[in-house]
């Protein structure tokens, strides 16, 4: 009895101080995977609920998140009608014709529409009357890109308006000014992540005041009616 006890006791014993071998049964073990002497982090998870998009704050056309635009662009101005300040029966010659300029702009993007300001200068045609006739306009634009008007990804057309401030003059002297209202319509055009090319056609009213021009005729105050078109390029930065 004594004998057989002991031997139970001793097999007891040898089978704790034995290693123990993993069961066939047991999950085997994880290790993180080795390229070289960097470790490779295991890929992302939705561990926290949340459904992260690879594009945020690279989009140019986001759908959620705020941006900043800015950019210049070249412009044409078409006049349609002087108004009062070149009447049709007037035998003087028109000192505000068509023109042509730049602008340059900045606008904070949020979802489905942008609020910004723009300068822009044209030199017009004015008869000789002046060396160089200078528009200068200063204006607040308003943009809403709906729904409807998502041709493509990279692809998206816009609606908006603007008003500002409007000066006139020899080269860069204000010989007379006014305020200055649009609508316009137009597409984006994405060429890179954070590059776009922005096509615009805008209806324009310049009020000017009245004035004396350099020829000595007096311009009633008046309001000039052009059709402009712009092509400019935009930079998109996440705010």
């Amino acid at each position: 009895m004594h004998v057989t006890a002991a031997l139970a006791l001793a097999s007891v014993v040898l089978h704790v101080v034995e290693p123990s071998r993993a069961s066939p049964l047991a999950p085997p073990a994880v290790y993180p995977a080795t390229s070289g002497s960097a470790t490779v982090a295991p890929p992302p998870t939705k561990a926290d609920g949340v459904d992260h998009d690879p594009r945020e704050g690279l989009d140019p056309f986001p759908s959620t998140g705020r941006y900043l635009d800015y950019g210049m662009g070249f412009h044409s101005e078409a006049l349609l009608t002087s108004g009062r300040l070149c009447p049709r029966l007037s035998k003087e010659n028109c000192v505000l014709g068509s023109g042509a300029g730049v602008s340059f702009g900045g606008a904070v993007r949020n979802q489905g529409y942008s609020l910004g300001a723009v300068y822009e200068v044209t030199f017009h045609d004015s008869s000789n009357i002046y060396q160089r006739g200078v528009l200068q306009q200063l204006r607040g634009e308003w943009r809403v890109r709906p729904r409807v008007l998502l041709i493509a990804d990279s692809v998206v057309g816009f609606v908006g308006v603007g008003a500002g401030l409007a000066g006139y003059g020899d080269n860069w002297a204000v010989g007379t000014y006014g305020a200055a209202a649009h609508g316009m319509f137009g597409g984006e055009f994405d060429l890179g992540v954070k590059v776009a090319l922005v096509v615009t056609f805008a209806y324009r009213a310049v009020y000017l005041r009245t004035f004396t021009d350099p020829s000595g005729t007096d311009r009633p105050a008046g309001v000039a009616h052009m059709l402009g078109i712009s092509l400019a390029l935009e930079l998109h930065d996440p705010l």
